[in-house]
């Protein structure tokens, strides 16, 4: 008796060491950062031999071609990051006359690096495409369930669409561009109708088991009930999943 009392201390022992190691990890695991952009052409100096000679003015300099992009970075981890580091680069023949940051959901401003700012104070002329290839911003703090957005105005030597990518500095943490995709209750379309579906299975296959508790008739419409209503309950589990993810 004392010898399985000994081996049930034991058990227990470990169990609660490997359970509190594996929330460990999920606290301190890699964040990934989901981000997204909008393209918008603006205008285009050109020669046209109908209405003649066009010409796109940005404070009084004449500008080949200017486009607005805005790119949304959206922290949907179950952790709450704090000083980042987020870089936006434009690619090609392109370069970024104005940009802003800001928190989407209150528009409190955001600022360029100390060592950004200070490149732009010193720059000279042959650093200028360098320096304005790209914006270097500081996140004091990304909360979960929060997003930060930065509209860019960019001015091209050509017609083809801007190339602008993303990335952060910060050790734990990464980002990845997320592709548009149509979303139900903000949970992605395809992944929601594909656990929809698996919990309909599930429950039809419960449904059928306990046949003898419930009508036939009951039992079709209950499964019809819910495989009509599969994708807006896959959603749902989603969230609840993310909900008790954050929990821990």
């Amino acid at each position: 008796m004392e010898e399985a009392s000994i081996l049930f201390v034991l058990l227990s022992a470990i169990t609660g060491a490997i359970i509190s190691q594996i929330f460990t990890k999920l606290r301190n695991r890699t964040a990934t950062l989901f981000w997204e952009r909008s393209y918008q052409r603006l205008a285009t100096s050109e020669v046209d031999p109908h209405w003649g000679n066009l010409k796109v003015l940005y404070n009084g300099y004449e500008q080949k071609h200017l486009s607005f992009i805005s790119i949304q970075v959206s922290n949907n981890s179950n952790r709450d990051l704090e000083n980042i580091k987020l870089r936006i680069d434009c690619i090609g023949n392109s370069w970024i006359t104005l940009s802003r940051g800001y928190y989407a959901q209150n528009g409190t401003p955001l600022f360029l690096t100390d060592e950004y700012s200070s490149l732009l104070e010193n720059q000279v002329a042959d650093s200028l495409n360098r320096t304005m290839s790209h914006r270097e911003y500081k996140i004091p703090v990304l909360n979960r369930d929060t997003s930060i957005a930065f509209d860019l105005l960019i001015s091209s030597t050509d017609n083809d669409k801007p190339i602008i990518e993303a990335s952060c500095i910060h050790k734990s943490v990464k980002m990845k561009f997320a592709e548009p995709r149509q979303k139900i209750l903000n949970e992605d379309l395809v992944t929601s109708s594909l656990i929809g579906i698996f919990i309909t299975i599930l429950t039809a296959t419960a449904f059928i088991v306990w046949e003898n508790f419930l009508s036939v008739s009951t039992i079709v419409i209950l499964i019809t009930i819910i495989s009509l209503s599969a994708t807006l309950i896959g959603a749902i589990t989603i969230k609840t999943y993310k909900f008790l993810l954050k929990l821990f």
